[in-house]
């Protein structure tokens, strides 16, 4: 690998992602995960995909239903670790 390359790949993070919620109105709230990922929430931010990887596991394997960071499980079950340069995020 040249090192101009391993530069570049050093100065991506990577986002930990959550769907908006739906805008419909019931009474109990539906992530939106069809939505375009310019729309989710950033809920953190780490050095590496292992990271942000490793930190969305703990949620979804900790044995509070509801961590506070993500409101409830089912966001956390469609949130997704994302590299900061994707293009999906910057939207159209």
């Amino acid at each position: 690998m040249k090192l101009r390359h391993a530069a570049v790949l050093a100065l991506v993070g990577w986002y930990l992602m959550v769907p908006p919620w739906r805008s419909a109105q019931t009474a109990h709230p539906i992530p939106d995960s069809d939505a375009p990922l310019s729309k989710w929430i950033t809920e953190g931010t780490f050095d590496s995909a292992v990271g942000c990887n490793r930190y969305l596991m703990s949620i979804l394997m900790s044995s509070n239903p509801a961590d506070p960071a993500f409101q409830n499980k089912l966001r956390a079950q469609a949130a997704k670790c994302v590299a900061s340069d994707d293009p999906r995020l910057k939207g159209n």
